[in-house]
């Protein structure tokens, strides 16, 4: 138990330090991804994939590869404009995805850092409590030995 949990803590330091260094590279990838379902939805029209895209519109505030809503093919999963000139242009999904993606790797980072220090919290504990039962059981072997 002890060597897997020092194993996991081990992988969570190093996939922190990994999505931070290599944030720029992350970022253009799941921009890619972005823009394959946006070819994919394009194509086929699946509702699947149309529940994805205004998923990631919403949440990133965004429409499309464009974002200007004119030409845009997929306004139906596109956010409502909240202001004049959102009815004209939004910004850009690929473009959102890199720059969200940049700016929030230290929080990845550092989600993932904490989690592996949780980890070696766990390991130092479970440890503290395998002597403590060990020392009971070995107390309660010298104390019927004793008896009997």
């Amino acid at each position: 138990f002890s060597v897997l949990v020092f194993l996991l803590a081990i992988a969570e330091f190093a996939v922190g330090g990994l999505a931070y260094s290599n944030r720029m590279e992350a970022g253009l990838q799941l921009g890619k991804f972005y823009v394959s379902l946006y070819e994919r939805y394009v194509m086929s029209q699946d509702p699947a994939i149309g529940v994805i895209l205004t998923f990631i519109h919403n949440s990133l505030r965004c429409c499309g590869i464009t974002g200007v809503s004119v030409i845009e093919i997929v306004k139906q999963t596109c956010p409502k404009p909240s202001g004049f000139m959102e009815y004209i242009k939004m910004d850009s999904c690929p473009i959102t995805i890199v720059t969200v993606f940049d700016s929030r790797a230290p929080l990845v980072m550092g989600i993932f850092i904490g989690t592996g220090a949780l980890l070696i919290t766990a390991l130092v504990c479970a440890g503290c409590l395998l002597e403590q039962i060990k020392k009971a059981h070995q107390q309660i072997n010298t104390y019927y030995s004793t008896v009997y």
